[in-house]
C-alpha cells in the first residue's frame, strides 16, 4: 500500500469525525460563510489598488474592512499588522505598491503562486528592521487574498492546516516561505479535491485535538514489517508518520494521565528507527513516572491491534523477575498480561520490544478500533491500575543501603562516617537527580537513541537535570545550524560513545580527538556526563579532570597518585580509582560516591592545585578552556581562536568599541582561560595621570630608621614580566583597561620598542646598566571605548604594534549576543528587538556605529518594561544626552517613552490593541484561528 493511500485514509478518518461533530461543524461553516460574504469588498479594494496605485487608501480601507464581522482573523499579526508594518518600513512606496498589487492578486498557476510569495519575501528581507516585518507572515497574507478570489483553488495557509499536515505525515516544512506554500498546495491536492473542506477539517482538528484509533494505523505496521516488499524510503516515510502520531497522542493526554495517577508523568515517544538501518514499524507512546526509567503507561499499536497497558519498563537488572509475579497475580477487569513471541509471561499479541518484555492492561483487536474511544480508554485504564502502578513505583524507587560493612582499618572509613553524620544524603535533590538520570538513560538506550527524542535529549546539556555539564554555547550553536543529517551524526557519535564495541578509553579518545567521531562543542565534560548517565555503575558525576572540583583535585586531596597517559586514559583510570575507593562504602550508588568526594574537597581548605611545569601550556593538559569560555559567553569559538592567533602573532591586541559591549569582561575571562594560575595574570586601568613609574617601575620614598630613602619599586608590568621570563612557554596576560585614556608615549616610554621587538634587550630608564627583555610569552590585551574622544589620540606607532579587534553591537562577535543571552536566560525577546531598533536609529543619526548601545546594560534577570525603563533612564539617557549635546529634539527623540512607543508601533502592538478594542464592539472572529493566525507560521 502506498504512503499516499495511508495519508488519504487517515485524512478520511478525521473527516468522518468532523462531519459527525455537528456543533463544531456548524460553528466552522458559519465562520466560512462570513468569509465568503466579505470577499467582494476586499477584492474591490485590491482592484482599486491596482488601478490607482493609492496605497494609503488601500491600507485604510482594508483596516476598516478587517474589523467587520466575517473577515475571519485577518486582523492579526499575519494579516492587517503585516500590511501596516510593510507600509511603515517602505523605502519606496511606489515599489511596495507594485509588489503588493502583484503578490496579492490571484496567481495563474502553482508556480506563479510560489513566485509571488518569493517576490514579497525578498522585499520584506530588504526593508525589515530587527524582527519586523517578518518574512514568515508572507504566505498567510498572500494566500488570504488568493482565497478571497478563488476559494476552491487556493487554500489559505492557516497555522492549523500546516500543523495538521506535519502531524499526519511527520514531515517538516522547508525554511523557504515560497517553497513552503508550494509544498502545502501539493500535500492538500494529494488528500482531497476540496481545499475548503480541508481547511475546515484542520480547524476542527486543531480545536478538538482528537485521539483515536483507526485500522489504517495497523496497516501501516504491516507495511513497516514488510522489509522485502517495501523499499527503505517507503518504510522510513511510514515510520515518520507513526512517530508523529505517537507524539501527538502523548502531548494531548499527558495532563489527563497525570491527573488520573496523581503525579507528574513524562511523555516518551518512539525513535524513528528500530536499528540504524531499519525504520520503526509499530506505534507506541509512553507516559512515564519521572522517578524511574520506563515505568508507566503505554498505548501500543501493532498489526494485530492495540493495547492500553501498564508497562514495567526496565528499571534495573532482575527487575522483570521482581514484577512478573505481581502482574501474574493482578486481578483487574478486562486486563491481562500481554507480550510478544519471546516474552517470558503473558499472551502473545505480537509486540516487538525488549527481548522478553511484557505489559499488563487492555487489548483491542484491530476490528474493534472503530468502537474504541482511545482517550477515554487511556484515562480509565490509568485510574483502574493506579494501585498496581503505585506498588511497582515504590518497589522501583527503593534506594540501596548507603552504609555497608567495611573493615575498620580502611583509611577512608572515618571520612565516610563523618560525611554520613553531617549530611542528609539522600535528600530530595539526590532522589530527583537519580530519577532524572534514569529518565535520560532510557533516552540513551542503544535501541532508543533517535532524532525523534531530540528535544528531550538536548535537555541533557541545556538544563541542570541530573547535574549540569556547564555552558555549551559552542555545541548549541553548532547544533542550531546543523541540518538533520548532522544531528543524526551527532546522535550516532553519542551511541558509539555510550555503547560502542571499542574499550572505554578508545571510545572516549576517539570522540574527543578523532575528527571522524568528534563533533564541534562536544567536549570532555559532556562526554563524561553521557557515560555517567548510561554506566552509573562505574562512572560518577565528577565530569571534569582538570578543575577545582575535578578528579585531579580529588586524587591530590586523598593523596592518591595521579594516573599517567592521555586525557582519555586519565579520565578512565581516575574514574576506576575513585570507584574502587568508594564502592565498598556506597555499593552501586555513584551519586553517593560523587557527593562524598565533593564533600572531601570542601571539608577543609583546598590544597594548591598543581600547575603546569615551565614550558608547558595550561591547555596541554587536555582541557579545552576556550570551548568552555565560548559556551559561557555565548560567542563563537572561532572568534576566540582568532584572538589567540592574533596574540601569538604580535603579542598584543586591543578590544575597541562602545561602552557596554563586554570588552573588559571578555578580556578577563580570556586571560583566565589562557592561564589558570592567577599569578600569571594582571590587570591595570589607565587614566590621564598614569605614568611610567606607576606602570613599569620607579623610585618610591621609604622611611628607614627615621631617614627618607628612595627605592626602585617594580610596577605591575615589571612584576609580571619577571614571572613570564621565569616560566618561558607558559602564557602570561596583562590587561590594560581603557588604554587610550593615558598619555601612552609617556607611560610606555622605551617599552613601545619592545612591544614590536620581543626577545631584544634594551636599557630601561631606571636600570641603564641592566638589560630588559619582554618575553614572547607575555601577552597584552588593551581595551578602548570608542565613545571616549581620546581614542583619536592613539598614535600610528601604537596602532602598528597592536591588532585592533572591534566590539560593536551590530558586528560579530557582539551582534546578536543580547538576543542569545535573553533566550538562554528566559528573558523577554522584545528587549533585544528594542535595542536593535534604537541602534539602527543611532547609527543613522550619528553617522556611524562607534556610539551604539552595548548589550551588557540589559543582560540582567527580571526584565520587564519597568526594569528596562530604569536601565534606560539612568544608564542610556545620560549617554544619549552627551552625544546629542545642544540638540534637545534628538535627546527627546531617544527618551525611553518615545523609544518604547516607536517600538510598539514598528512591531504592530499599537494597531493590534486598537483592533482588539474595536473588535470588542463587533462580532468576534473565530477565536481559535485569530489566536493561531497571530502566530508566525514560519521562521521569522
Amino acid at each position: 500500500m502506498a504512503e499516499l493511500e495511508f495519508r488519504q485514509r487517515w485524512y478520511e478518518a478525521h473527516r468522518k469525525r468532523f462531519l459527525a461533530d455537528e456543533e463544531k461543524l456548524n460553528e466552522i461553516n458559519n465562520n466560512y460563510a462570513g468569509f465568503e460574504a466579505s470577499a467582494p469588498e476586499a477584492l474591490e479594494l485590491l482592484a482599486g489598488l491596482r488601478r490607482t496605485g493609492d496605497l494609503d487608501t488601500f491600507i485604510e480601507e482594508i483596516r476598516k474592512w478587517a474589523v467587520k464581522p466575517g473577515t475571519l482573523a485577518f486582523n492579526g499579526h499575519s494579516g492587517q499588522m503585516m500590511l501596516n508594518q510593510l507600509v511603515k518600513h517602505a523605502d519606496d512606496s511606489k515599489r511596495l505598491t507594485r509588489i503588493l498589487a502583484e503578490s496579492l492578486s490571484e496567481p495563474g498557476s502553482d508556480q506563479d503562486a510560489v513566485s509571488k510569495i518569493a517576490a514579497l519575501v525578498t522585499y520584506v528581507q530588504e526593508v525589515k528592521v530587527g524582527s519586523h516585518p517578518a518574512p514568515g507572515h508572507v504566505p498567510f497574507l498572500c494566500s488570504y487574498f488568493w482565497a478571497l478570489a478563488n476559494r476552491q483553488r487556493w487554500p489559505l495557509i492557516w497555522p492549523s492546516g500546516a500543523s495538521y499536515i506535519e502531524y499526519s505525515t511527520g514531515e517538516s516544512w522547508p525554511e523557504d516561505q515560497a517553497e513552503k506554500y508550494g509544498l502545502f498546495l501539493q500535500r492538500i491536492k494529494e488528500l482531497t479535491d476540496n481545499p475548503v473542506e480541508f481547511e475546515k477539517i484542520a480547524s476542527w482538528w486543531h480545536d478538538r485535538q482528537p485521539v483515536f484509533l483507526d485500522e489504517v494505523l495497523a496497516d501501516r505496521v504491516v507495511l513497516g514489517l514488510d522489509d522485502k516488499g517495501a523499499t527503505h524510503s517507503k518504510r522510513e516515510a511510514n515510520a515518520r508518520a507513526l512517530v508523529s502520531i505517537a507524539k501527538f497522542w502523548g502531548d494531548q493526554l499527558v495532563e489527563t494521565v497525570s491527573t488520573a495517577l496523581d503525579r507528574k508523568m513524562i511523555v516518551s515517544k518512539p525513535p524513528l528507527n528500530w536499528t540504524a538501518t531499519y525504520p520503526r514499524a509499530d506505534l507506541w507512546v509512553d507516559w512515564n513516572a519521572k522517578e524511574t526509567s520506563g515505568l508507566g503507561f503505554r498505548v501500543w499499536v501493532n498489526d494485530r491491534g492495540a493495547a492500553v497497558v501498564l508497562r514495567p519498563g526496565l528499571v534495573r537488572e532482575g527487575w522483570w523477575d521482581e514484577v512478573a509475579p505481581i502482574l501474574e497475580a493482578a486481578d483487574n477487569s478486562g486486563c491481562r498480561v500481554l507480550g510478544g513471541l519471546e516474552s517470558r509471561i503473558g499472551d502473545d499479541v505480537g509486540f516487538y520490544g525488549h527481548r522478553g518484555e511484557f505489559v499488563y492492561g487492555r487489548w483491542f483487536d484491530r476490528q474493534e478500533f472503530a468502537d474504541v474511544d482511545l482517550a477515554v480508554a487511556v484515562v480509565e485504564t490509568a485510574k483502574q491500575l493506579k494501585p498496581l502502578f503505585d506498588e511497582m513505583l515504590a518497589l522501583a524507587t527503593g534506594l540501596p543501603d548507603v552504609a555497608q560493612e567495611v573493615p575498620d582499618d580502611n583509611p577512608f572509613k572515618s571520612l565516610v562516617d563523618e560525611w554520613l553524620a553531617v549530611t542528609d544524603y539522600p535528600n530530595q535533590w539526590h532522589k530527583d537527580c537519580v530519577a532524572q538520570r534514569e529518565r535520560f538513560a532510557e533516552l540513551l538506550a542503544p535501541d532508543r537513541i533517535s532524532i525523534d527524542d531530540w528535544p528531550e535529549i538536548r535537555r541533557i546539556w541545556t538544563t541542570k537535570e541530573a547535574g549540569g555539564a556547564g555552558a555549551m554555547g559552542t555545541l548549541n550553536k553548532a547544533l542550531k545550524d546543523a541540518d538533520e543529517s548532522e544531528i543524526h551524526r551527532f546522535l550516532e557519535i553519542v551511541r558509539y560513545l555510550c555503547w560502542g564495541d571499542d574499550p572505554d578509553v578508545e571510545r572516549i579518545r576517539r570522540v574527543l580527538e578523532d575528527d571522524e567521531m568528534g563533533f564541534k562543542g562536544l567536549g570532555e565534560t559532556l562526554v563524561m556526563k553521557f557515560l555517567w548517565l548510561t554506566h552509573p555503575e562505574f562512572y560518577g558525576r565528577l565530569y571534569k579532570y582538570w578543575d577545582d572540583n575535578g578528579k585531579q583535585a580529588v586524587l591530590k586531596r586523598l593523596n592518591i597518585e595521579e594516573p599517567n597517559g592521555s586525557r582519555a586514559e586519565k579520565q578512565y583510570e581516575s574514574s576506576r580509582l575513585l570507584n574502587e575507593l568508594t564502592e565498598p562504602f556506597f555499593p552501586g550508588d555513584t551519586m553517593a560516591q560523587t557527593e562524598f568526594l565533593y564533600w572531601v574537597l570542601r571539608r577543609s581548605e583546598e590544597p594548591e592545585h598543581g600547575v603546569p611545569e615551565a614550558g608547558e601550556s595550561d591547555t596541554d593538559n587536555g582541557t579545552d578552556p576556550l570551548e568552555e569560555l565560548a559556551d559561557e559567553l555565548l560567542i563563537e569559538r572561532g572568534f576566540l581562536d582568532d584572538v589567540v592567533a592574533l596574540l601569538k602573532d604580535k603579542g598584543q591586541v586591543i578590544f575597541y568599541g562602545p561602552p557596554g559591549t563586554g570588552k573588559t569582561y571578555l578580556a578577563r575571562k580570556l586571560a583566565a582561560a589562557l592561564t589558570a594560575d592567577s599569578s600569571c595574570r594582571a590587570l591595570v586601568q589607565f587614566h590621564p595621570s598614569s605614568s611610567y613609574e606607576d606602570f613599569f617601575e620607579g623610585y618610591r620614598p621609604e622611611a628607614d630608621d627615621g631617614d627618607m630613602t628612595y627605592q626602585l619599586t617594580l610596577g605591575p608590568l615589571a612584576l609580571i614580566a619577571e614571572r613570564a621570563e621565569s616560566a618561558p612557554g607558559r602564557p602570561h596576560v596583562m590587561i590594560i583597561d581603557e588604554i587610550n585614556r593615558a598619555n601612552l608615549p609617556k607611560v610606555l616610554g622605551e617599552l613601545l620598542f619592545l612591544l614590536e621587538y620581543r626577545d631584544e634587550a634594551i636599557q630601561t630608564l631606571y636600570r641603564p646598566e641592566e638589560e630588559f627583555v619582554l618575553s614572547p610569552n607575555l601577552w597584552f590585551i588593551g581595551t578602548m571605548n570608542t565613545a571616549d574622544r581620546s581614542i583619536a589620540l592613539v598614535d600610528a606607532a601604537l596602532r602598528r604594534r597592536f591588532h585592533f579587534i572591534p566590539f560593536f553591537p551590530n558586528r560579530k562577535p557582539i551582534a546578536g549576543l543580547l538576543d542569545r543571552w535573553l533566550e538562554a536566560n528566559d528573558q523577554p525577546a522584545w528587549v533585544g528587538e528594542l535595542v536593535a531598533q534604537v541602534n539602527d536609529e543611532l547609527k543613522d543619526a550619528l553617522g556611524g556605529d562607534d556610539l551604539l548601545i552595548g548589550p551588557s546594560h540589559f543582560m540582567k534577570s527580571g526584565l520587564d518594561s519597568e526594569a528596562v525603563r530604569r536601565i534606560w533612564e539612568y544608564n542610556i539617557e545620560p549617554f544619549i544626552e552627551d552625544q546629542f549635546f545642544g540638540d534637545p529634539a534628538e535627546i527627546e527623540r531617544f527618551r525611553f517613552n518615545n523609544v518604547y512607543q516607536r517600538y510598539r508601533s514598528y512591531s504592530g502592538q499599537d494597531e493590534l490593541e486598537a483592533i482588539q478594542e474595536q473588535l470588542g464592539a463587533t462580532e468576534p472572529s473565530d477565536e481559535s484561528e485569530v489566536s493561531q493566525a497571530s502566530q508566525d507560521i514560519g521562521a521569522e
